[in-house]
């Protein structure tokens, strides 16, 4: 079937959306990814940090940690705007693919998969939910559960493109339930698409854990500076 699929559909690179032999991101768009470096906060993911940043230490996320492989730039975020915003959720496995590899202790550790829960006003507007095709795309790989509801968005927020730190905590404040029946005594991974401040992600996480999640780590395909 997958053959066939080819032969009338050929696999097009998710960044420049070339036709290419096999299916993911082709050389030249790897070529312009950028690897988080090693020196980064080890519970947010931000880079040049030095063991923790300066807010992980002044007020610790809900999450334990955040997995992100890559710096949001390049082909990278070119398709991470067309997964999200041009009609592309077959974009999901190429960029599962991409987080796969840093989020494989992730996937070992966690009891349940979660996505990190978009607005209903938003998702009838986008047509599908990004981060659960993202969250179903990783988890097949690990056989783990995957709960598209256990999370759920129940104030729609403002965007968070362009706000500050304090901008995006206090716009986020309470926007997130959870379903204790779901994640009760879970360690869930909470999948999202990039990662920024971590407010959403924290945010998120405080639900989930006030729910009764034992503990909650954040998997994305990038973090932004």
């Amino acid at each position: 079937m997958g053959a066939l699929l080819d032969l009338f559909f050929p696999p097009r690179c998710p960044g420049c959306r070339q036709l290419q032999p096999r299916p993911g991101f082709c050389r030249p768009c790897r070529e312009t990814f950028t690897e988080l470096p090693g020196q980064r906060c080890r519970r947010c993911s931000e880079p040049e940090a030095d063991g923790l940043c300066a807010h992980c230490r002044q007020s610790p996320p809900a999450f334990e940690a955040v997995a992100a492989p890559f710096l949001y730039g390049g082909a990278l975020a070119e398709a991470v705007h067309r997964f999200k915003y041009e009609d592309a959720p077959h974009y999901a496995a190429d960029l599962a693919a991409v987080a796969g590899g840093a989020a494989a202790f992730e996937l070992q550790w966690c009891t349940l998969v979660a996505p990190i829960a978009l607005h209903p006003k938003r998702l009838r507007e986008r047509g599908y939910d990004q981060a659960l095709l993202l969250a179903r795309a990783l988890a097949k790989v690990s056989g783990k559960p995957v709960a598209a509801r256990a999370l759920r968005r129940i104030r729609e927020t403002a965007p968070q493109v362009g706000q500050d730190r304090a901008a995006r905590a206090s716009n986020l404040a309470g926007a997130f339930a959870a379903d204790p029946g779901q994640v009760r005594g879970q360690r869930v991974l909470l999948v999202d698409d990039v990662v920024t401040t971590g407010a959403t992600a924290h945010e998120a996480a405080l639900a989930l854990r006030n729910a009764g999640a034992e503990a909650v780590r954040v998997v994305a395909l990038a973090r932004a500076g």
